[in-house]
């Protein structure tokens, strides 16, 4: 691999940032504050909600930026301020909702300052194949009787998500949805992640880049799944975890350890700080 002076690096979260158990490993906060400390940008790339990374911000504070909602929104962490933003219309929302009732789904609204589900099936998540994600959201989300409901209250959201309990109905709602005008990933074990149309981490990281002045062709991306195919192909340099999906695994351009030993550490010490 030819050196190339990198300038930023955007860590997906979960799968790559975040262990098994979600959480941050010290080794890898300590390879953060490497980076940061020499002038270098690290950037959360994920497609959690402003709200759902509140305790993040909280825990690296370093971080200036954040690619969050699957590149719907562009975020100065410092600053409190939205650099980009963009969303699905209440009218399509309110079609997925529909969509996902038919097959006795998990719908989830995002908006820039909640996380909306329904009371009732954030207290089973396991049977939507997201129980690790349970105690998180019934300390964060916004739980209602009715999401259809609750979804007239805003013009627009800039990602919706859909889990199921089996990957046939994923696959048979996403043939019914896949005529509306949005963006589709497919995400954890059955989940349907939806973003604006034409709205990936790839098309944020060209907005973020833009932003700070420098070339795309100058930053890293690091990822393990769906949602980060678009964000790999922008990157200067594409960098998949050894816990990755294989298809991500065999379009990137180099590979680290998984999530579980600090591939993220590894990928900013080699690539961007070039210490290996």
């Amino acid at each position: 691999m030819k050196e190339k002076d990198y300038k930023l690096i955007a860590l997906d979260m979960d799968g790559t940032l975040l262990t098994s158990n979600k959480s941050i490993l010290p080794e890898t906060i300590e390879d953060i504050n490497a980076a940061v400390k020499v002038g270098k940008d690290v950037v959360f790339s994920t497609g959690r909600g402003l709200v759902e990374m509140k305790s993040f911000f909280e825990q690296i504070p370093q971080i200036n930026y954040a690619i969050v909602f699957s590149g719907a929104v562009v975020y100065n962490i410092t600053e409190k301020e939205i650099i980009y933003c963009d969303s699905i219309p209440q009218q399509v929302a309110l079609e997925i909702i529909k969509i996902a009732d038919a097959f006795q789904a998990m719908a989830h609204l995002l908006t820039l300052n909640e996380s909306i589900v329904d009371k009732r099936q954030v207290q089973q998540m396991a049977e939507y194949n997201m129980k690790i994600y349970q105690s998180s959201f019934l300390k964060i989300t916004t739980q209602v009787d009715s999401l259809a409901e609750a979804c007239i209250n805003y013009p627009s959201f800039p990602k919706v998500n859909i889990y199921f309990r089996r990957r046939e109905d994923r696959m048979a709602a996403y043939e019914q949805l896949k005529l509306y005008p949005i963006t589709f990933a497919f995400a954890e074990e059955a989940s349907l992640e939806m973003s604006p149309l034409n709205t990936t981490k790839g098309t944020a990281l060209l907005h973020l880049a833009s932003h700070l002045g420098i070339d795309v062709s100058e930053t890293i991306a690091v990822g393990d799944a769906d949602n980060d195919r678009d964000i790999l192909l922008k990157a200067g340099l594409a960098v998949a975890m050894e816990n990755a999906n294989k298809d991500i695994k065999e379009m990137a351009d180099e590979i680290v350890t998984d999530n579980d030993h600090n591939g993220t550490g590894e990928a900013i010490k080699k690539f961007l700080l070039q210490l290996q």
